[in-house]
């Protein structure tokens, strides 16, 4: 497979990915959506983004600052049938603010009035890695390395405040266009290093859906509550680790380098490194499948960035990095293959002209077929008293011998 040339640009949008965010509502939820218009906690609601099994989101308007804002209210389904996760939510909320990292959504609150509670968050421009991937298919091999090397930046720092995100997939990570970026000039220069190419690519990572996170102090209950009201195991099958399907309590940090491992997978491919319509027969294959190269289905994938993606996606976490932080010096140590110039083979030479002959020399004839022999010279006339010689092209015979003279008188 080729490397496209063509660069994705991200389309501004109202986009934040937190439990299901990109689930798709009819217009006419929306339109019956009683609190479209209304004013919460300061912020009046305009439009409903989104929603999933937990919460709804809304796009709303700051009116004392003046900005927009995103607000995810939690839906009465799951605050009455399970009053824990309310407390789970706020704890989450909590962490997040506290963690303060540039690349992870910021949330600026959390609260509860006239019975809704909700959180207060970022407004990020942009798009999901998910909508690029479906729009754009496998992706440049430098962006999708440097999108790679951002979040897991991300992961180190929350993983470093005891946080395990657990559900980390393209819908969770939103991309924001760099408007300083000069990134085409320098991949037209061959200037782009794996080293810092985090640095040289157009777009901002920001890290989101931290609902489903571990956090430092989350009791086995408080999980299980979840996974019961959901009806299904924490996290996406799709990247998730073989240890988080049978043990989401007691996974660590390294199931999100895991997930990182094929969420880099979809991004050069163009799919995730297992597929399968049965989750319970897709969850079979990350835990016995054999782990896909990346290198066999695009064979312009660096081998460095292909061993780094296997050894993310190994099936035991030990044979995995050990941090996100080596992971992202393993993907700094890529280096492309050298591109070697096409060789012309050489012109045949022309045969040289023939020398003019010299006077009194056989001249030949020459064609492109055949070279033949120039015809031999006309003898020249015999003296006089010498005899004639009759040549042909079949034999030579002598001439007749002359007549005697006649004899003298006398003899």
């Amino acid at each position: 497979m080729g490397q496209s040339a063509r660069l994705p640009r991200v389309i501004e949008g109202k986009f934040f990915l937190f439990d299901g965010y990109e689930m798709s509502n009819t217009e006419e939820q929306k339109a019956d959506d009683a609190l479209i218009g209304t004013v919460l906690d300061g912020h009046t609601i305009s439009e409903r983004l989104g929603g999933g099994e937990t919460g709804l989101l809304y796009l709303a308007r700051d009116e004392g600052l003046r900005v927009d804002r995103v607000i995810k209210v939690l839906t009465p389904r799951m605050t009455k049938a399970r009053p824990s996760f309310v407390d789970r939510f706020v704890r989450a909320a909590q962490a997040v603010a506290q963690l303060g990292l540039p690349n992870v959504v910021r949330v600026f609150k959390v609260g509860e009035e006239d019975g809704n509670h909700y959180m207060i968050m970022e407004h990020v421009k942009g798009r999901s890695l998910k909508s690029m991937i479906e729009e754009s298919g496998p992706m440049e091999i430098e962006i999708s390395v440097g999108i790679a090397k951002q979040v897991l930046n991300a992961l180190e720092s929350a993983h470093r405040n005891d946080v395990v995100h657990r559900n980390l997939r393209p819908s969770a990570i939103l991309l924001s266009e760099r408007s300083d970026s000069d990134y085409q000039q320098l991949l037209e220069s061959d200037k782009i290093r794996f080293s810092k190419v985090e640095e040289q690519i157009p777009y901002e990572v920001k890290l989101g859906d931290l609902e489903l996170a571990k956090f430092s102090g989350d009791t086995i209950d408080t999980d299980r509550d979840f996974k019961t009201m959901v009806g299904e195991m924490l996290g996406t099958a799709d990247y998730m680790a073989p240890e988080q399907a049978q043990d989401a309590q007691s996974t660590d940090h390294r199931a999100d380098i895991y997930a990182m491992g094929c969420v880099l997978y979809q991004m050069l491919i163009g799919k995730p490194p297992y597929e399968d319509k049965s989750g319970l027969q897709l969850m079979m294959k990350h835990m016995t499948a054999k782990i896909p190269n990346p290198k066999r289905e695009r064979d312009d994938v660096p081998s460095g960035a292909s061993n780094a993606i296997r050894k993310m996606l190994a099936k035991d976490p030990d044979d995995r990095y050990p941090s996100a932080a080596e992971a992202v010096e393993a993907l700094g140590r890529i280096r492309k293959p050298k591109k070697v110039a096409a060789v012309e083979p050489p012109k045949p030479e022309a045969a040289p002209a023939p020398a003019p002959a010299e006077a009194g020399e056989a001249k030949l004839r020459i064609d492109d077929t055949a070279t033949e022999p120039a015809p031999e010279p006309a003898p020249a006339p015999a003296e006089a008293g010498e005899a004639k010689i009759r040549i042909d092209d079949t034999a030579t015979e002598p001439a007749p011998e002359p007549a005697p003279a006649p004899a003298e008188a006398g003899e």
